[in-house]
Protein backbone atom coordinates (compact mmCIF):
# COMPACT_ATOMS: atom_id res chain seq x y z
CA UNK A 1 0.00 0.00 0.00
CA UNK A 2 1.37 3.42 -0.94
CA UNK A 3 1.59 5.95 1.84
CA UNK A 4 -0.16 9.24 1.27
CA UNK A 5 2.11 12.21 1.98
CA UNK A 6 1.02 13.93 5.19
CA UNK A 7 0.68 17.35 3.56
CA UNK A 8 -1.47 15.97 0.77
CA UNK A 9 -3.58 14.06 3.31
CA UNK A 10 -4.04 17.22 5.37
CA UNK A 11 -5.10 19.22 2.34
CA UNK A 12 -7.62 16.50 1.42
CA UNK A 13 -9.08 16.58 4.92
CA UNK A 14 -9.33 20.34 4.77
CA UNK A 15 -11.10 20.17 1.42
CA UNK A 16 -13.54 17.51 2.62
CA UNK A 17 -14.19 19.56 5.74
CA UNK A 18 -14.96 22.61 3.65
CA UNK A 19 -17.36 20.64 1.45
CA UNK A 20 -19.14 19.26 4.49
CA UNK A 21 -19.33 22.74 6.03
CA UNK A 22 -20.73 24.21 2.83
CA UNK A 23 -23.24 21.37 2.69
CA UNK A 24 -24.47 22.26 6.16
CA UNK A 25 -24.90 25.91 5.31
CA UNK A 26 -28.34 27.11 4.31
CA UNK A 27 -29.16 29.92 1.85
CA UNK A 28 -30.74 33.24 2.61
CA UNK A 29 -33.25 34.39 0.02
CA UNK A 30 -36.11 36.67 -0.99
CA UNK A 31 -39.89 36.40 -1.22
CA UNK A 32 -40.81 37.07 -4.86
CA UNK A 33 -44.37 38.35 -4.81
CA UNK A 34 -47.15 38.72 -7.33
CA UNK A 35 -48.98 35.40 -7.32
CA UNK A 36 -50.68 36.27 -4.01
CA UNK A 37 -51.76 39.79 -5.07
CA UNK A 38 -55.38 40.80 -5.71
CA UNK A 39 -56.89 39.75 -2.39
CA UNK A 40 -60.16 41.46 -3.25
CA UNK A 41 -60.40 39.56 -6.53
CA UNK A 42 -60.21 35.84 -5.84
CA UNK A 43 -59.53 33.90 -7.88
CA UNK A 44 -59.10 36.97 -10.10
CA UNK A 45 -57.67 37.47 -13.57
CA UNK A 46 -54.05 36.60 -14.33
CA UNK A 47 -52.10 39.64 -15.55
CA UNK A 48 -54.66 42.04 -14.12
CA UNK A 49 -55.13 41.06 -10.49
CA UNK A 50 -51.96 39.02 -10.02
CA UNK A 51 -48.84 37.75 -11.79
CA UNK A 52 -45.99 35.30 -11.41
CA UNK A 53 -42.56 36.98 -11.47
CA UNK A 54 -40.95 36.44 -14.86
CA UNK A 55 -37.40 35.61 -15.94
CA UNK A 56 -36.32 39.25 -15.92
CA UNK A 57 -37.19 39.44 -12.25
CA UNK A 58 -35.66 36.05 -11.42
CA UNK A 59 -32.48 36.91 -13.32
CA UNK A 60 -31.86 40.01 -11.22
CA UNK A 61 -31.82 38.05 -7.97
CA UNK A 62 -29.78 35.25 -9.52
CA UNK A 63 -27.17 37.81 -10.56
CA UNK A 64 -27.04 38.94 -6.93
CA UNK A 65 -26.09 35.40 -5.93
CA UNK A 66 -29.41 34.60 -4.26
CA UNK A 67 -30.14 30.88 -4.34
CA UNK A 68 -33.46 30.70 -2.50
CA UNK A 69 -36.81 32.12 -3.59
CA UNK A 70 -40.01 31.94 -1.57
CA UNK A 71 -43.10 32.08 -3.77
CA UNK A 72 -46.31 33.12 -1.97
CA UNK A 73 -49.40 31.79 -3.76
CA UNK A 74 -53.14 31.58 -3.10
CA UNK A 75 -55.16 28.48 -2.33
CA UNK A 76 -58.25 29.91 -4.05
CA UNK A 77 -56.35 30.07 -7.36
CA UNK A 78 -54.54 26.76 -7.35
CA UNK A 79 -57.73 24.99 -6.20
CA UNK A 80 -60.85 27.09 -6.93
CA UNK A 81 -63.11 24.27 -5.71
CA UNK A 82 -62.23 22.48 -2.50
CA UNK A 83 -61.47 18.77 -2.76
CA UNK A 84 -61.37 19.02 -6.55
CA UNK A 85 -58.42 18.82 -9.00
CA UNK A 86 -55.92 21.67 -9.10
CA UNK A 87 -56.59 24.37 -11.68
CA UNK A 88 -54.60 23.43 -14.79
CA UNK A 89 -53.73 26.96 -15.92
CA UNK A 90 -52.62 28.05 -12.45
CA UNK A 91 -50.66 24.85 -11.90
CA UNK A 92 -48.84 25.39 -15.20
CA UNK A 93 -47.87 28.91 -14.11
CA UNK A 94 -46.53 27.51 -10.85
CA UNK A 95 -44.60 24.78 -12.66
CA UNK A 96 -43.15 27.27 -15.12
CA UNK A 97 -41.94 29.50 -12.28
CA UNK A 98 -40.27 26.53 -10.59
CA UNK A 99 -38.64 25.53 -13.88
CA UNK A 100 -37.42 29.08 -14.50
CA UNK A 101 -35.81 29.20 -11.08
CA UNK A 102 -34.19 25.84 -11.70
CA UNK A 103 -32.50 27.20 -14.82
CA UNK A 104 -30.75 29.72 -12.60
CA UNK A 105 -29.82 27.14 -9.97
CA UNK A 106 -32.31 28.57 -7.51
CA UNK A 107 -34.41 26.62 -5.01
CA UNK A 108 -38.07 27.40 -4.41
CA UNK A 109 -40.01 27.45 -1.15
CA UNK A 110 -43.74 27.26 -1.91
CA UNK A 111 -45.68 29.39 0.58
CA UNK A 112 -49.44 29.08 0.92
CA UNK A 113 -50.36 32.70 1.64
CA UNK A 114 -53.77 32.20 3.24
CA UNK A 115 -53.44 33.02 6.97
CA UNK A 116 -55.49 29.98 8.01
CA UNK A 117 -58.44 30.93 5.79
CA UNK A 118 -60.13 30.23 2.45
CA UNK A 119 -62.51 32.56 0.58
CA UNK A 120 -65.63 31.23 -1.13
CA UNK A 121 -67.92 33.56 -3.06
CA UNK A 122 -66.40 36.57 -1.35
CA UNK A 123 -66.81 35.14 2.16
CA UNK A 124 -63.74 34.19 4.21
CA UNK A 125 -63.93 30.99 6.26
CA UNK A 126 -61.50 29.80 8.93
CA UNK A 127 -59.66 26.58 8.23
CA UNK A 128 -61.17 23.79 10.32
CA UNK A 129 -64.73 25.09 9.96
CA UNK A 130 -67.57 23.17 8.32
CA UNK A 131 -66.98 25.16 5.12
CA UNK A 132 -63.20 24.52 4.97
CA UNK A 133 -62.51 21.24 6.69
CA UNK A 134 -59.31 19.57 7.83
CA UNK A 135 -59.78 17.06 5.02
CA UNK A 136 -59.84 19.90 2.49
CA UNK A 137 -56.49 21.13 3.77
CA UNK A 138 -55.02 17.64 3.53
CA UNK A 139 -56.49 17.21 0.05
CA UNK A 140 -54.76 20.37 -1.17
CA UNK A 141 -51.30 19.39 0.06
CA UNK A 142 -51.67 15.81 -1.12
CA UNK A 143 -52.43 17.06 -4.62
CA UNK A 144 -49.60 19.62 -4.65
CA UNK A 145 -47.02 17.18 -3.31
CA UNK A 146 -48.10 14.52 -5.81
CA UNK A 147 -47.51 16.87 -8.74
CA UNK A 148 -44.22 18.31 -7.46
CA UNK A 149 -42.57 15.29 -5.84
CA UNK A 150 -40.03 14.86 -8.66
CA UNK A 151 -39.02 18.51 -8.93
CA UNK A 152 -35.40 18.74 -7.82
CA UNK A 153 -35.34 22.40 -6.77
CA UNK A 154 -38.19 22.36 -4.24
CA UNK A 155 -36.62 23.66 -1.03
CA UNK A 156 -39.74 22.91 0.95
CA UNK A 157 -43.46 23.34 1.46
CA UNK A 158 -44.60 26.21 3.68
CA UNK A 159 -48.02 24.77 4.44
CA UNK A 160 -49.70 27.94 5.74
CA UNK A 161 -48.43 31.49 6.08
CA UNK A 162 -49.22 33.32 9.35
CA UNK A 163 -52.16 31.36 10.78
CA UNK A 164 -53.99 33.34 13.43
CA UNK A 165 -57.18 33.29 15.51
CA UNK A 166 -57.90 29.68 14.66
CA UNK A 167 -60.97 27.84 15.94
CA UNK A 168 -60.71 26.51 19.52
CA UNK A 169 -61.99 23.09 18.43
CA UNK A 170 -59.44 22.88 15.59
CA UNK A 171 -56.16 24.44 16.77
CA UNK A 172 -53.26 25.19 14.49
CA UNK A 173 -51.00 22.36 15.64
CA UNK A 174 -53.66 19.80 14.64
CA UNK A 175 -53.95 21.30 11.16
CA UNK A 176 -50.18 21.49 10.79
CA UNK A 177 -49.93 17.77 11.56
CA UNK A 178 -52.64 17.11 8.99
CA UNK A 179 -50.56 18.82 6.31
CA UNK A 180 -47.42 16.92 7.30
CA UNK A 181 -49.26 13.59 7.16
CA UNK A 182 -50.72 14.37 3.73
CA UNK A 183 -47.41 15.37 2.17
CA UNK A 184 -45.53 12.39 3.59
CA UNK A 185 -47.93 9.91 2.01
CA UNK A 186 -46.41 10.80 -1.37
CA UNK A 187 -43.11 12.62 -0.79
CA UNK A 188 -40.50 11.99 1.89
CA UNK A 189 -37.85 14.37 0.59
CA UNK A 190 -38.59 18.11 0.95
CA UNK A 191 -38.63 20.02 4.22
CA UNK A 192 -42.00 21.03 5.64
CA UNK A 193 -42.17 24.56 7.02
CA UNK A 194 -44.54 25.22 9.91
CA UNK A 195 -45.37 28.84 10.69
CA UNK A 196 -45.99 29.79 14.29
CA UNK A 197 -49.48 30.60 15.44
CA UNK A 198 -50.56 34.25 15.83
CA UNK A 199 -48.88 35.55 12.66
CA UNK A 200 -45.65 33.61 13.35
CA UNK A 201 -44.48 36.42 15.64
CA UNK A 202 -40.89 35.67 16.68
CA UNK A 203 -40.96 37.76 19.85
CA UNK A 204 -44.12 36.04 21.14
CA UNK A 205 -43.15 32.55 20.00
CA UNK A 206 -43.18 30.98 23.47
CA UNK A 207 -46.61 32.42 24.21
CA UNK A 208 -48.40 30.89 21.24
CA UNK A 209 -46.51 27.82 20.10
CA UNK A 210 -45.93 25.38 22.95
CA UNK A 211 -48.11 22.77 21.20
CA UNK A 212 -45.96 22.76 18.05
CA UNK A 213 -43.28 20.83 19.95
CA UNK A 214 -45.26 17.61 19.52
CA UNK A 215 -45.49 17.68 15.71
CA UNK A 216 -44.14 14.52 14.10
CA UNK A 217 -42.55 14.07 10.69
CA UNK A 218 -41.35 10.55 9.77
CA UNK A 219 -38.70 12.20 7.58
CA UNK A 220 -37.60 14.45 10.46
CA UNK A 221 -37.55 17.51 8.22
CA UNK A 222 -39.82 19.99 10.01
CA UNK A 223 -38.53 23.55 9.92
CA UNK A 224 -40.27 26.01 12.23
CA UNK A 225 -40.89 29.42 10.70
CA UNK A 226 -41.15 32.76 12.44
CA UNK A 227 -41.55 36.27 11.04
CA UNK A 228 -39.81 39.33 12.41
CA UNK A 229 -40.40 42.98 11.60
CA UNK A 230 -38.72 45.62 13.68
CA UNK A 231 -41.46 48.20 14.20
CA UNK A 232 -43.28 48.44 17.51
CA UNK A 233 -46.48 46.65 16.46
CA UNK A 234 -44.60 43.90 14.55
CA UNK A 235 -46.62 44.68 11.42
CA UNK A 236 -43.86 45.68 9.01
CA UNK A 237 -45.76 48.82 8.06
CA UNK A 238 -43.24 51.15 9.73
CA UNK A 239 -45.71 54.04 9.99
CA UNK A 240 -45.08 57.10 12.16
CA UNK A 241 -47.99 58.89 13.78
CA UNK A 242 -47.00 62.06 11.95
CA UNK A 243 -46.51 60.28 8.63
CA UNK A 244 -42.81 61.14 8.45
CA UNK A 245 -40.71 58.08 7.46
CA UNK A 246 -37.72 59.50 9.33
CA UNK A 247 -39.67 59.56 12.60
CA UNK A 248 -40.57 55.85 12.58
CA UNK A 249 -37.24 54.70 14.00
CA UNK A 250 -37.50 57.10 16.94
CA UNK A 251 -41.17 56.39 17.63
CA UNK A 252 -40.40 52.66 17.66
CA UNK A 253 -37.64 53.38 20.20
CA UNK A 254 -35.45 51.25 17.95
CA UNK A 255 -31.75 50.60 18.47
CA UNK A 256 -29.20 48.86 16.30
CA UNK A 257 -29.95 45.66 18.26
CA UNK A 258 -33.75 45.78 17.99
CA UNK A 259 -33.86 42.98 15.44
CA UNK A 260 -31.74 40.72 17.61
CA UNK A 261 -33.91 41.41 20.64
CA UNK A 262 -37.08 40.60 18.69
CA UNK A 263 -35.85 37.34 17.17
CA UNK A 264 -33.97 36.03 20.20
CA UNK A 265 -37.00 34.32 21.84
CA UNK A 266 -37.50 32.21 18.72
CA UNK A 267 -33.82 31.37 18.39
CA UNK A 268 -33.66 30.46 22.08
CA UNK A 269 -36.69 28.17 21.62
CA UNK A 270 -34.98 26.42 18.70
CA UNK A 271 -31.86 25.85 20.76
CA UNK A 272 -33.77 24.68 23.83
CA UNK A 273 -35.77 22.06 21.94
CA UNK A 274 -33.12 21.22 19.30
CA UNK A 275 -35.31 22.34 16.40
CA UNK A 276 -34.50 23.80 12.99
CA UNK A 277 -35.73 27.31 12.26
CA UNK A 278 -36.29 29.83 9.51
CA UNK A 279 -37.34 33.49 9.35
CA UNK A 280 -39.77 33.64 6.46
CA UNK A 281 -40.35 37.40 6.53
CA UNK A 282 -38.28 40.38 7.63
CA UNK A 283 -37.73 43.76 6.06
CA UNK A 284 -36.89 47.41 6.63
CA UNK A 285 -37.81 50.76 5.00
CA UNK A 286 -35.57 52.21 2.32
CA UNK A 287 -35.24 55.86 3.40
CA UNK A 288 -33.75 55.84 6.90
CA UNK A 289 -30.27 54.28 6.94
CA UNK A 290 -30.53 53.48 10.63
CA UNK A 291 -32.80 50.56 9.74
CA UNK A 292 -30.06 49.11 7.55
CA UNK A 293 -27.83 48.79 10.61
CA UNK A 294 -30.65 46.97 12.42
CA UNK A 295 -31.05 44.63 9.44
CA UNK A 296 -27.35 43.86 9.18
CA UNK A 297 -27.00 43.10 12.89
CA UNK A 298 -30.12 40.93 12.71
CA UNK A 299 -28.76 38.90 9.77
CA UNK A 300 -25.39 38.52 11.46
CA UNK A 301 -27.16 37.10 14.50
CA UNK A 302 -29.16 34.66 12.37
CA UNK A 303 -26.11 33.56 10.41
CA UNK A 304 -24.16 32.93 13.60
CA UNK A 305 -27.04 30.81 14.93
CA UNK A 306 -27.42 28.88 11.66
CA UNK A 307 -30.92 30.20 10.99
CA UNK A 308 -31.64 31.35 7.44
CA UNK A 309 -34.58 33.23 6.00
CA UNK A 310 -36.18 35.15 3.15
CA UNK A 311 -36.48 38.94 2.94
CA UNK A 312 -39.89 40.54 2.40
CA UNK A 313 -40.03 41.34 -0.44
CA UNK A 314 -39.20 41.51 -4.14
CA UNK A 315 -41.35 41.39 -7.26
CA UNK A 316 -42.19 43.78 -10.10
CA UNK A 317 -45.57 44.97 -8.83
CA UNK A 318 -44.42 46.52 -5.55
CA UNK A 319 -43.76 49.94 -7.12
CA UNK A 320 -43.22 52.41 -4.23
CA UNK A 321 -43.50 49.87 -1.42
CA UNK A 322 -40.81 51.00 1.02
CA UNK A 323 -39.64 47.52 2.01
CA UNK A 324 -39.23 46.36 -1.58
CA UNK A 325 -35.82 45.24 -2.86
CA UNK A 326 -36.91 45.28 -6.49
CA UNK A 327 -34.44 47.56 -8.36
CA UNK A 328 -35.64 51.09 -9.12
CA UNK A 329 -34.77 52.44 -12.57
CA UNK A 330 -32.01 49.88 -12.84
CA UNK A 331 -30.50 50.77 -9.46
CA UNK A 332 -30.26 48.58 -6.39
CA UNK A 333 -32.28 49.51 -3.35
CA UNK A 334 -30.40 50.38 -0.14
CA UNK A 335 -31.59 47.14 1.48
CA UNK A 336 -30.02 45.03 -1.28
CA UNK A 337 -26.58 46.34 -0.36
CA UNK A 338 -27.07 44.62 3.01
CA UNK A 339 -28.64 41.44 1.66
CA UNK A 340 -25.73 40.87 -0.71
CA UNK A 341 -23.50 40.33 2.30
CA UNK A 342 -25.57 37.38 3.50
CA UNK A 343 -25.76 34.49 1.05
CA UNK A 344 -25.54 31.57 3.51
CA UNK A 345 -25.54 30.73 7.19
CA UNK A 346 -22.21 29.86 8.82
Amino acid sequence: MHKIPYLFYSVCLLFVGQVVAQGNRQPFGVNLCGAEFGLNHLPGTFGKDYIYPNNICIDYYAQKGIKLISLPFKWERIQPELNKPLNTAELNRLLQFIANCNKYGMQVLLTLQNFGRYSKNGVEYVLGSAQVSRKSFQDLWLRIATVLKDKKNIYGYDVMNEPHDMLPNCPWHVLAQDAIDAIRTVDEVPAIFINGNSYANSEKWYEYNASLIDLFDPSDKIIYEAHCYFDKDYSGRYVATCGDDFRVYDECEATEYTGIDMVRPFVDWLEKYHKKGFIGEYGVPNKDERWLVVLENFLNFLRHNKVNGTYWAGGPWWHDYKLSVEPKNGKDTPQMKVLEKFKYTN
